[in-house]
């Protein structure tokens, strides 16, 4: 069973994509705009210091959810796909702690974006994974469109599958471990988002935004096992930038989540570089693909 601060830990760093910061700031990116998402080349950040743990049992690979495929129609094929960033990450608790390591790529397909989110966690001296596919229109309200999340977890799986029709229902099928649930229905409110797509979500508001100001949201959690439940708010406040974010050209903001305070530091276009969780004590980096896939190894 999971100590209350690794459920805190696994419910916030699933259900908010999290990108980190780096000493060394990426190229400046343009502002995201609903007829122009620029890419954004995301460089590696500086080694971390946290030393290495033994060595943990890795589960067996989980099956990952096919990747959601776009549509046919000649708005999703005639543009060439745009890819928005391609990055790693690690999760540290207290840090020494080697909790997580995931992998986010986002990139636009036609008019659509797509997400691909792949995680590790070290809990309980096994490798749990989760993966996810997500879909949403490139429009200004980001709306959803579909989703496939799946999680292996010792001797038991989850897989979620939400499509919603009309822009404004969504139906969820929930198979626990070989048991299927019967399918839930229901509406959605307007302008909710998946909230694996927050940072795209923030780098359309941070320029409207300023010092001192607050804001909402409303975001689907992917990884809720309660059809009935899932759709979270969310409350965000433009802080007084620091030094890392004078330092670095980033927007400091205060994030409240499902319960859960953060801290981000975010680039023009919203995808983010750092994220502090004091509650937690816990920092999330981002770093080269060959250190994550070291992240759990002994030294």
């Amino acid at each position: 069973m999971l100590t209350p601060l690794k459920t805190a830990l696994a419910t916030l760093f699933f259900t908010i994509p999290l990108l980190t910061y780096s000493a060394t700031p990426s190229p400046t990116p343009r502002n995201i705009s609903t007829d122009d998402i620029p890419t954004l080349k995301i460089g590696d950040a500086p080694e971390t210091e946290n030393p290495a743990p033994q060595k943990p049992q890795t589960q067996p690979a989980a099956a990952t959810p096919a990747t959601p495929a776009a549509t046919t129609s000649s708005s999703n094929t005639d543009k060439p796909s745009q890819l928005l960033w391609d990055a790693w990450f690690t999760v540290a608790i207290g840090g020494t702690e080697r909790y997580q390591y995931y992998n986010e790529r986002v990139e636009i397909r036609g008019n659509r974006i797509f997400f691909q989110y792949q995680s590790w966690k070290n809990e309980e001296g096994f490798i749990n994974e989760e993966q996810l596919g997500a879909v949403s229109e490139k429009n200004a309200d980001l709306t959803p469109v579909f989703f496939n999340y799946h999680s292996s977890m010792k001797n038991s799986e989850l897989t979620i599958d939400g499509t919603v029709s009309e822009g404004k229902y969504i139906t969820t099928k929930i198979r626990k471990t070989g048991v299927e649930l019967p399918p839930s229905k229901r509406a959605l409110p307007q302008k909710m988002i998946w909230s694996q797509f927050f940072p795209v979500w923030l780098g359309l508001k941070l320029s409207s935004l300023k010092q001192g100001q607050g804001g909402a949201f409303l975001a689907f959690a992917e990884d809720s096992a309660d059809p009935n439940a899932g759709i979270e708010k969310g409350l965000l406040r433009l802080e007084k930038p620091d030094d890392r974010a004078q330092r670095t050209k980033t927007k400091r903001l205060l994030i409240d989540f499902r319960g859960n305070k953060s801290v981000w530091w975010v680039e023009p276009n919203g995808c983010v570089l750092r994220i502090e969780l004091p509650k937690q004590n816990a920092v999330v980096q981002r770093v080269s693909q060959a250190e994550a896939k070291k992240f759990f190894e002994s030294q």
